[in-house]
């Protein structure tokens, strides 16, 4: 299936910016594409929640004599969930963001240049006589 394509204008065509990614009003805002600093941290805190739930489940004791390691475990789960909410925490915050960036950008239309006023203009306006 094909993808419309928005209408943008010229300028966003002449900077080689991804015109499907703009919003009406400013062709160099992208709402979709987050940040590098962003994704990174959410990838990050992702992985460590993923390690640190590993580490968890593979040090559970399977016997009552290695009741030290239970302890260690539960830590580790508690790490993983601590992690797994703060990546869940900076996408929600990240999406909002956004969210309220596109707000901003459909409330306006792209900025136009004005004719200059001739004299016969300014005249009619009744600023000259």
């Amino acid at each position: 299936m094909r993808r419309p394509t928005p209408t943008t204008s010229g300028t966003a065509r002449t900077q080689g910016n991804h015109a499907r990614d703009r919003m009406p009003g400013d062709p160099t805002v992208s709402v979709r594409d987050a940040s590098l600093g962003e994704t990174t941290g959410f990838n990050a805190r992702m992985v460590a929640a993923v390690i640190y739930g590993g580490c968890a489940w593979a040090i559970w004791p399977t016997s009552p004599q290695w009741w030290g390691l239970a302890i260690t475990s539960t830590l580790f789960g508690m790490g993983s969930l601590a992690s797994l909410i703060a990546a869940l925490g900076s996408l929600r915050a990240s999406w909002q963001r956004r969210r309220v960036v596109h707000r901003f950008l459909v409330q306006g239309t792209p900025q136009k240049a004005a004719p200059l006023a001739d004299h016969e203009t300014l005249r009619k306006a009744g600023m000259l006589e």
